[in-house]
């Protein structure tokens, strides 16, 4: 039996009205390990599944707040991305010798506004990935836009794609979790719906052979 399942089970009792057996609805609750016992089922099963509606609602809030918060984290680190690959296209553009050493200050290819604007682009990257923790050499070395080589660039992009692919990859799950538990909460109001309308039709069948 799942968390989310509910058996209902009728429990006769030694109880006679104008000759009738009364009867009384009992609800196992899964999530709380035990049958809960109500004056009808109205007060057990439809109970029961209230509480598992309940449950799942606040498990959507807090997932659609991590969905919130992975999908912020993919834009920015996107952001990073295209501020790197930039500075990266304006060092290809360096053709002297040796270059994987040159600084940004270094670049033969760029003039002294586009090697400011590179130095600029850089430090927001660099910040943003700051922000996500990526550690770019799993050795926690920092890098400032001031003196990060050709060659860091290079390994600083490729970190940068690692980690938005993972935190890509961890939006889709989310977003995936999300849906599944979307599906659940219908399900539960739809079952609380149906076991009314059975409550009903049981509380008139109940009612009507009072008295026969």
């Amino acid at each position: 039996m799942s968390d989310w399942d509910a058996k209902v089970q009728i429990q006769p009792l030694d109880l006679f009205v104008y000759g009738q057996v009364q009867y009384e609805f009992s609800v196992y609750d899964a999530l709380a390990g035990k049958y809960l016992d109500g004056k009808s089922l109205g007060d057990a099963a439809v109970s029961s599944t209230t509480r598992r509606a309940v449950v799942v609602e606040e498990a959507i809030t807090a997932i659609a707040r991590s969905v919130e918060r992975r999908s912020t984290a993919v834009q920015e680190l996107g952001f990073a991305m295209s501020h790197i690959a930039y500075v990266v296209a304006m060092f290809s553009g360096d053709t002297s010798e040796n270059n994987i050493n040159h600084k940004i200050s270094d670049c033969d290819g760029a003039s002294d506004s586009e090697k400011a604007d590179m130095k600029a682009r850089m430090k927001k990257a660099l910040d943003i990935l700051e922000k996500y923790g990526v550690d770019i050499d799993n050795k926690g070395t920092k890098y400032s836009a001031d003196t990060v080589t050709k060659g860091d660039v290079s390994a600083i992009q490729s970190g940068c794609k690692l980690a938005l692919d993972k935190e890509n990859n961890a939006l889709q799950q989310t977003q995936s979790d999300l849906r599944s538990l979307l599906s659940k909460r219908d399900s539960a109001y739809s079952m609380i719906g149906k076991l009314q309308k059975k409550v009903d039709g049981t509380a008139r069948r109940t009612i009507g052979q009072i008295g026969q």
